[in-house]
C-alpha cells in the first residue's frame, strides 16, 4: 500500500483540525457550565451578602424621662419580628436592623449618639421620640448631615420653633408627627370644665 497517496488523500492539516474541533466544543461546554455553577453561586452570595438597611432609635431610656421609653423594648420587638424576613428593596431582599440608643435623658447624649448612629453605624434612616430634650438634638444632627429622620411624642411648635423652624423653609430631612401646644391646653380647659359641671 502506498502510504504517500493516504496521506494525499487525507493531509495533515484535516484530521487535527477535526480533532481540535470536538476538543474546542467540549471545552466550551465545560466552560460553559463552570460559568453557569459560578453565576449562580454569585448570585447566591451576593443575594446573602445584601447590605442591611439600618435604623437608629433614639429615646430617653433612663433618667428623669425614661416614662417616655417604657414601652420602646417592646415595640422594638415586636417590629423586629415584623421584618425578620427582610424587605424587598432594588429587586434585593434585604434585612432590617434597629439600633436603639439611650440618650438617658440628656440633649447632650441625645446629640453624640445620633452623630455616632450616623457616622459610625452609617444608619439609613433615624426615628426619635421622648420629649424636646430627645428629639430635636436628634433631629438637628440628622438634619446637618443629610440623614432622614422621622419622630414623634413631642408637640409639634416645640420641635419646629425650639429649632429655629421657618414656616416659609421647613426642614429638608427631618419630619415629625405629633399633637400641639393648642390640642394640650384645649383637652385641659375641657377637663377643668368637666370638673366644674360635676362640682355643680
Amino acid at each position: 500500500m502506498d502510504h504517500s497517496k493516504t496521506k494525499e488523500a487525507l493531509p495533515d492539516t484535516e484530521q487535527p483540525t477535526a480533532r481540535w474541533a470536538g476538543s474546542s466544543r467540549r471545552q466550551f461546554l465545560k466552560t460553559s457550565a463552570i460559568a453557569t455553577a459560578a453565576g449562580a453561586l454569585l448570585g447566591k452570595r451576593s443575594f446573602a451578602a445584601a447590605r442591611p438597611i439600618k435604623i437608629g432609635y433614639v429615646s430617653p431610656e433612663t433618667g428623669m424621662l425614661a416614662a417616655f421609653g417604657e414601652t420602646d423594648n417592646f415595640v422594638v420587638s415586636e417590629f423586629r419580628k415584623s421584618v425578620a424576613g427582610g424587605v424587598m428593596a432594588g429587586g434585593t431582599q434585604r434585612p432590617i436592623e434597629v439600633l436603639v440608643r439611650d440618650s438617658q435623658s440628656s440633649s447632650n447624649r441625645a446629640a453624640q449618639v445620633a452623630a455616632e448612629l450616623i457616622k459610625s453605624d452609617k444608619v439609613d434612616l433615624m426615628l426619635a421620640a421622648g420629649t424636646p430634650d430627645t428629639v430635636n438634638p436628634v433631629a438637628d444632627q440628622c438634619e446637618i448631615n443629610g440623614v432622614p429622620c422621622v419622630s414623634s411624642d413631642t408637640p409639634w411648635q416645640a420641635y419646629f420653633f425650639g429649632r429655629g423652624g421657618d414656616p416659609e423653609k421647613g426642614f429638608n430631612w427631618t419630619y415629625h408627627f405629633c399633637f400641639g401646644l393648642d390640642f394640650v391646653s384645649e383637652i385641659f380647659a375641657n377637663q377643668q370644665s368637666g370638673r366644674r359641671s360635676l362640682a355643680e
